[in-house]
């Protein structure tokens, strides 16, 4: 069906219709098909139009770029770059999947902000009321300080890492993936690609560079990848295989792997084995049992007792 190809906005005031408009995919106007009053100045994802540029429809204006609907290409590098892509691409060239409203960065059409928000509020054991978590206008994670100020002191003690994380100049993505998705430039002990699943369902890892190698610096930022789910048989605690809820996860690729290694810059085989004592932080605000070191983040300060399970109190 042609309603596959492009994207249709109509907007409306009490009296009449103020503007009605078919696009081609990055905002181009479809000849014959759109109708607006003068004093309209709004098209295509929300943006301001510059008309006086190029002509009707054919040129957008958001904080962060002026961009042509007809090339789908900006006129200045994105202040946001990534590595895998060009400086001057628009909606990481996926117009359909992805919007990008102040033209400063891409927000992935994956985890919607309601339930990552619900899975960080869960890890803290916070009301609706009490989470300082939420999203802003520009769909980034901030965190309320005066909600912060009034957590319990362990709730306080899970939330710095994720605050840390957030006043950071790194850029950290959360990604929905599944299970059988390679991570760039990631690779296994016996040297093959690595995927998502191969990963116990999540990992954290930085992004390709220009070199297109790891970045491990963090400046072309870092991407949780995880599938959602909550992880079985990942770990042995008390002799037992448990669940690992989703809140775990999170906390651990973000508020541990994120923070511990990427932010603080703590050395790798060290930072694994912090990640285990800070989701035992979690792990313990919900009553669960301690996860145990294992090969893959053994004990921080001595690795060769993998699976030693470390007290918090």
């Amino acid at each position: 069906m042609v309603e596959n190809y492009f994207r249709k906005s109509i907007c409306f005031n009490v009296n009449s219709r103020t503007t009605s408009s078919d696009y081609y995919p990055f905002g181009m106007l479809m000849p014959g098909r759109t109708l607006s009053t003068e004093d309209y100045r709004f098209g295509f994802n929300g943006q301001e139009r510059s008309d006086n540029l190029k002509g009707v429809g054919k040129m957008n204006t958001a904080k962060f770029w002026e961009y042509d609907t007809r090339l789908g290409r900006r006129y200045n590098l994105d202040p946001k770059p990534n590595a895998q892509l060009s400086s001057y691409c628009v909606f990481n060239d996926n117009p359909v999947k992805f919007t990008d409203v102040l033209g400063d960065v891409v927000k992935l059409d994956g985890f919607s902000e309601k339930k990552i928000l619900r899975i960080l509020r869960n890890g803290i054991n916070a009301s609706k009321d009490e989470t300082p978590y939420y999203f802003d206008n520009n769909h980034e994670l901030q965190i309320d300080k005066d909600k912060a100020s009034k957590l319990t002191v362990d709730q306080k003690n899970i939330l710095k890492n994720i605050d840390e994380t957030v006043q950071s100049d790194i850029v950290f993505t959360i990604k929905k993936s599944a299970d059988s998705d390679y991570i760039p430039g990631a690779i296994t002990t016996g040297g093959a690609p690595a995927n998502v699943g191969g990963s116990g369902g999540a990992a954290t890892f930085p992004n390709l560079g220009a070199d297109k190698l790891p970045d491990f610096s963090g400046k072309s930022g870092i991407t949780v990848f995880w599938n959602g789910q909550a992880a079985t048989n990942l770990f042995e605690s008390n002799g037992n295989f448990v669940v690992e809820p989703p809140y775990s996860i999170l906390y651990h690729e973000l508020g541990g792997h994120g923070s511990i290694r990427y932010v603080s810059k703590i050395e790798q085989i060290q930072a694994r084995g912090l990640t285990i004592d800070y989701e035992n932080l979690v792990r313990e605000l919900h009553g669960l049992p301690y996860r145990r070191y294992d090969e893959t983040h053994p004990n921080p300060i001595s690795p060769i007792k993998p699976f030693e399970v470390k007290s918090l109190r």
